[in-house]
């Protein structure tokens, strides 16, 4: 067993190699401060030269003894499957490491990373960092190390690898990873409507300590001097099969609006006709070069020619179209296309009941805005599984929408409603997520929620050298996503960003190329948002007819007891009465009240209002005779409170009778001048 140890961000990080998953290729425990992680390495033995994709996965799972908790159903009391915050954290590292395996690597590789313990710090760091050491010190071709660190904003203050605590309030929240070449591979940006600069001010932060956990990994690295097996890479050289690919596609206009697969189908029906023989070899060879190729005219034409496949300028965007409201019955509903890409998103209006509830070693807690986003086979113009749950693509860019929109949702004191969005891709050509983003933000106007500003996104892309030509794309389609080097994902208002995703084919970006990508960005959003306009400027000013009316109140928390009465007696009856949907009540106090007819809601406030309403010493009340006694009057205050009105209080002059001056049902004007320990309450006209 080796061990190794290092101070980062003022912390020692702990490495122990090889001792506990004994069995595995590769096996790391990773300890800094109270967080704990086990990754574990296991490659293949044989090479699956079949496929035309690495077989490389990422699992992320948490142990909820790792916070000391019994997690899971009451009745099972165990974890399941991942958690979606698992998932978004697997395809962190997956996202980091892909871009760093040879391309001709087909051996099936499997990195399980395990949380054993959870302290103050996000163990995303950590995974990173072990994923990337376990397959420096593998057998494994890999053009690592990487590594990446969290850095967030709050106000003019700037915090690397903050605990969880602080990240709640941060103004920007960014995730990054950088390769052994200095660049930037991966981002995963959540912010505040913050300007182009402030992110590059971070990044340019964050970079020198990221700099030296790589640093770290090349020292053991450097010690532990780790044999690579280069019988695992595919061997590229067959002359013959490369020649006839650049033969084809030398003879054929290839047309980069037609599918891919489509192109390739055609390769190979002409090379069959040519003789060549497709054992399994040649047909990794055939995916190979024919990548290569596809690859080399794509970017010839965009970088001598200047010119796209569908003729746009490289910072032109596709044309678009904007509707809302085409579901009648929803709450409100918005659909974007542009190009072959075409979103339907719709919103739902619910009552704080129907909040989300999170329990994961990380986050406990309810959510009142929740964006889903679902692909169906025929979005891609496939046949697929339709029954299973929602994968890691649909939960990543789900989430990317929701952290795009969320800095301009309003707060719950000003709309106190649950959001739901549901994003339908209907048809997908390039960055189905950016046009979610657009059909949500329409379709939260469409409601009547009062946003802020609204967001819109695109996607970026990159084709050429980092250190040559280039040309920077916006609004990619599908080809360019596939053949360009980048996919960067930037949502925002015309106030600033609000969340960023990069994800890279080459080694990676320098920042200026990533100030010139942002800056490039802001004017594809500005135009979307001129656009847009045309259809809807800003959140309509009354809700759906079908969308539930809430009243919200503030009681004190000592009178819940008394607003859900014996057995929920008093409460049930209110929501009966009423035809409620649902009364909601927080342990401070707050109360929500939610049905479909406005008039009953507000009646039903009314009560809850007075039954739960304290009165206060010196305080004037409008209120009604209800009986007259020989020495005063009892005087109802409201439904559910009276007050003695004595006779000396009534007048400064003498009163022989009350009835004299009083009579039962007339409203007057009290002050109240006493309040018993029991509640009973003492009035007074005169003063």
């Amino acid at each position: 067993m080796l061990k190794f140890e290092r101070k980062i961000q003022g912390e020692s990080l702990r490495i122990e190699i090889n001792k506990f998953a004994c069995q595995a290729n590769t096996s790391l425990l990773l300890k800094y401060q109270d967080t704990v992680c086990l990754i574990a390495l296991v490659f293949g033995k044989e090479d699956l030269s079949h496929l035309d994709f690495l077989p490389f996965s990422v699992e992320y799972r948490e142990r909820y003894y790792a916070v000391g908790k019994i997690g899971g159903s009451r009745f099972i009391r165990r974890e399941t499957r991942p958690s979606e915050e698992a998932v978004l954290t697997a395809r962190l590292i997956d996202r980091s490491l892909r871009p760093l395996f040879p391309e001709n690597l087909r051996r099936e590789i499997q990195l399980i990373i395990t949380v054993l313990s959870l302290g103050d710090f996000d163990p995303d760091f950590l995974a990173l960092f072990g994923s990337s050491l376990a397959l420096s010190l593998s057998e494994i071709p890999f053009e690592g190390p990487v590594a990446g660190l969290r850095i967030i904003r709050e106000g003019n203050e700037e915090i690397i690898n903050p605990e969880f605590s602080l990240r709640e309030k941060a103004d920007l929240d960014i995730f990054a990873s950088k390769g052994s070449q200095g660049l930037f591979n991966m981002l995963e940006l959540g912010g505040k409507e913050v300007k182009e600069d402030e992110v590059i001010s971070s990044l340019t932060k964050v970079s020198q300590p990221i700099d030296s956990l790589i640093d770290f990994q090349k020292e053991i690295i450097e010690q532990l001097k780790p044999k690579k097996n280069n019988s695992f890479l595919l061997k590229v050289e067959n002359q013959e099969i490369e020649k006839r690919v650049k033969n084809y596609f030398a003879k054929e206009e290839i047309n980069f609006e037609e599918d891919i697969s489509l192109i390739k189908e055609n390769l190979l029906s002409s090379l069959e006709r040519e003789g060549i023989n497709f054992d399994e070899n040649n047909i990794f060879l055939l995916n190979y070069f024919f990548k290569k190729e596809l690859k080399k005219i794509f970017k010839e034409k965009i970088l001598k020619e200047d010119k796209r496949s569908d003729g746009r300028r490289a910072d032109e965007l596709r044309k678009m179209e904007f509707s809302v409201g085409l579901l009648p019955r929803t709450h409100g509903s918005a659909y974007f296309q542009k190009g072959l890409t075409r979103i339907l998103s719709s919103v739902t209006l619910a009552s704080p009941s129907s909040q989300l509830f999170l329990d994961t070693i990380e986050i406990s807690g309810k959510k009142r805005f929740i964006h889903h986003y679902n692909f169906p086979p025929y979005a891609g113009g496939e046949i697929g599984s339709y029954a299973r749950p929602p994968g890691r693509r649909e939960i990543g860019h789900g989430a990317l929408v929701e952290k795009a929109l969320l800095a301009v949702i309003p707060q719950e004191d000003i709309f106190p409603y649950t959001i739901r969005v549901v994003s339908e891709v209907l048809s997908s050509n390039g960055s189905s997520s950016m046009g979610s983003v657009c059909a949500s933000s329409l379709a939260l106007m469409d409601a009547g929620v009062p946003i802020k500003r609204p967001i819109f996104g695109l996607g970026m892309g990159l084709v050429g050298e980092i250190d040559n030509q280039y040309k920077i794309l916006s609004d990619i389609r599908g080809a360019e996503d596939h053949f360009g080097e980048i996919d960067f994902k930037v949502a925002g208002s015309e106030k600033g960003i609000t969340a960023c995703q990069l994800d890279v084919k080459n080694k990676g970006l320098s920042l200026e190329i990533i100030r010139e990508i942002l800056e490039q960005a802001r004017k594809g959003r500005e135009e979307i948002l001129r656009e847009s306009q045309k259809v809807i400027k800003e959140p309509r000013k009354e809700l759906s007819p079908y969308a539930p009316k809430i009243v919200s109140l503030t009681i004190p928390p000592e009178k819940i007891g008394l607003l859900v009465g014996t057995g929920g007696r008093t409460i049930n009856s209110l929501i009966e009465k009423y035809q409620l949907a649902d009364i909601d009540i927080e342990e401070d106090g707050r109360i929500f009240i939610a049905g479909q007819e406005k008039e009953n809601v507000e009646k039903a406030a009314k009560i809850i209002f007075q039954l739960t309403r304290e009165y206060q010493l010196g305080e004037k009340v409008v209120g009604r005779v209800a009986k007259i006694l020989d020495f005063g009057a009892i005087v109802e205050l409201d439904k559910f409170h009276t007050g003695l009105l004595h006779i000396s209080e009534i007048s400064n002059k003498r009163i022989n009778k009350v009835s004299d001056v009083l009579k039962e049902g007339e409203k007057i004007e009290v002050k109240i001048i006493r309040i018993d320990p029991d509640g009973k309450i003492g009035l007074s006209m005169k003063r």
